[in-house]
């Protein structure tokens, strides 16, 4: 349509999507306009807002586990190669004691399609029941092979048997802008295996 000299007004979450399909972009907060120009600008204000107000949520919210931040690790910031492995850094403050949590991280292309959906748990990575404190999760990709554009991640957990508060925390969408394979072959892997999960913790003082 848009070639035909028609004007499209497409509306989402998801900034993969809005990033590859859009040339320029409009925030609204609350119905409040709060941004208006490139798509490039309106996406890195509107992953500022988001990482603002999981910060401030942090406080508020009922769930023991609240994910405080999400980031590609060792990249040129969200970018990366369409043949390069790379890591997600997952941060996640911890008040009370959580037995069990399932862990899911799902990766999305610019049609809202799952690439790669990976499923574990607190047991499977040793992590066991986790006591309070911050905690870093990292899941370690393999070369996916993926066509050039943009993709979405997201992180869930779903916490269980926690005496203060049951259900799932969804971590704000993370871009990840992939560049040099423009071939015409669809997006690759659903890889179950050369997945690595890590955990690191810093207890509260």
């Amino acid at each position: 349509m848009a070639q035909q000299g028609r004007t499209v007004l497409f509306v989402s979450h998801n900034m993969g999507a809005v990033t590859d399909l859009c040339e320029t972009a409009i925030l609204l907060d609350s119905g409040v306009i709060t941004c208006r120009g490139s798509v490039g600008e309106v996406v890195d204000v509107y992953s500022r807002l988001s990482r603002k107000k999981v910060e401030s949520q942090i406080a508020e919210d009922n769930s023991p586990l609240r994910i405080t931040s999400m980031r590609v690790v060792d990249t040129n910031g969200e970018q990366i190669e369409f043949d390069q492995a790379f890591s997600v850094e997952v941060s996640c403050r911890v008040t009370a004691p959580v037995p069990f949590a399932r862990i899911n991280f799902v990766l999305l292309d610019a049609r809202d399609i799952k690439i790669v959906h990976l499923q574990t748990n607190t047991d499977e990575i040793g992590l066991g029941k986790i006591e309070p404190g911050d905690y870093m999760f990292f899941v370690n990709l393999p070369t996916l092979w993926l066509v050039s554009g943009t993709y979405t991640a997201i992180t869930k957990f779903h916490v269980i048997g926690s005496k203060k508060h049951d259900g799932k925390v969804e971590s704000p969408y993370l871009p990840i802008h992939v560049r040099g394979n423009l071939a015409r072959f669809k997006n690759v892997l659903n890889p179950r295996f050369g997945i690595d999960w890590q955990v690191l913790q810093e207890r509260v003082r």
